[in-house]
């Protein structure tokens, strides 16, 4: 568990399905995504896979419920370290819409990379998004992170090709 000033980070539990699937579902949080990515079968999916991660050992996979005492569960935010050895771990965040513009992301993000660099020995994290989520792009520049390359039309769904942008943070970079 890790505690900012306004927020909880803590593993999911079964309780928060429902509140999981909601926010996933609504219009705007579902715009960048495939359908079935969105789908209430998929995030039930979701959640079992971060409840299993939270089990593993050596654990490797960070996927953390983002919760405020008050609102309750906001979204989710995620390290997940990719090669291992090789100190590389990739980053991503999301929240309800009813959530966006607060700064939640923000502290959240920077609690869990902070963590990651401080206590897990990660050297470099990634994040990749589509290039017209122009928040995700934001949340990344925020962090410091710097763009590494753009991928012309690596993912097709919602009947188009989409570009992704790729970025990324290294230890010595990071400010927190």
């Amino acid at each position: 568990m890790i505690r900012t000033p306004r927020l909880i980070l803590r593993d999911f539990r079964h309780s928060d399905l429902d509140a999981y699937c909601q926010l996933r579902a609504h219009e705007d949080f579902q715009q960048f995504y495939p359908s079935r990515d969105v789908s209430a079968e998929r995030s039930g999916e979701l959640l079992s896979e971060f409840q299993r991660w939270a089990t593993e050992n050596p654990r490797v996979c960070f996927q953390l419920a983002i919760e405020e005492p008050r609102l309750g569960l906001l979204g989710s935010c995620g390290l997940r370290i990719t090669h291992g050895d090789q100190g590389q771990a990739s980053f991503g965040c999301e929240l309800g819409p009813e959530y966006w513009g607060h700064g939640y992301a923000i502290e959240a993000a920077r609690a869990l990379i902070g963590y990651g660099f401080a206590e897990l020995g990660v050297h470099r994290v990634r994040a990749e998004t589509l290039a017209e989520n122009r928040s995700a792009l934001s949340l990344a520049r925020r962090l410091g992170m710097r763009v590494e390359g753009r991928h012309r039309e690596s993912r097709h769904f919602r009947n188009r090709w989409w570009d992704t942008i790729t970025l990324a943070i290294l230890s010595s970079e990071w400010e927190g």
